[in-house]
């Protein structure tokens, strides 16, 4: 409905993300957010053999529009929301990882909330020893 209407819309609203309020928002302060994204262009590539990376980026520059062609909802935190959605909005090489099913499986506790701060701390962590290797 938004994109079909987006023009209709004041220009600041994001019709790629939404966020949601339930019951259970109001007792363990929580909040779903939502995004929508390529599948293709946000496959995270530390997960790829060197020659299907090589591939991927070759699909990737033969689909430049990168048009958005799924949805995926994390459960955050009220105090990790403003932070999670401008991750997602202004994408840089984290917001791939908030992509990856098994990367944000390791990070969602029992109590199916994702941990924003464990989960990128954890992602800086890695990008060091990364580079100094």
């Amino acid at each position: 409905f938004l994109t079909e209407n987006s023009s209709d819309l004041p220009a600041d609203i994001e019709t790629c993300q939404y966020a949601i309020l339930d019951d259970r928002s109001v007792g363990d302060n929580t909040i779903i957010l939502a995004h929508s994204y390529s599948s293709l262009q946000m496959r995270d590539a530390d997960t790829m053999t060197e020659e299907e990376a090589e591939q991927w980026m070759r699909d990737c520059e033969d689909d430049e529009e990168g048009e958005d062609d799924g949805w995926r909802a994390w459960r955050v935190r009220f105090e990790d929301a403003e932070k999670m959605a401008t991750m997602l909005c202004f994408e840089g090489d984290f917001t791939v990882k908030l992509y990856s099913k098994e990367f944000v499986e390791r990070y969602t506790g029992e109590d199916g909330v994702f941990g924003l701060r464990d989960a990128y701390n954890a992602y800086i962590g890695m990008e060091t020893v990364r580079d100094e290797l």
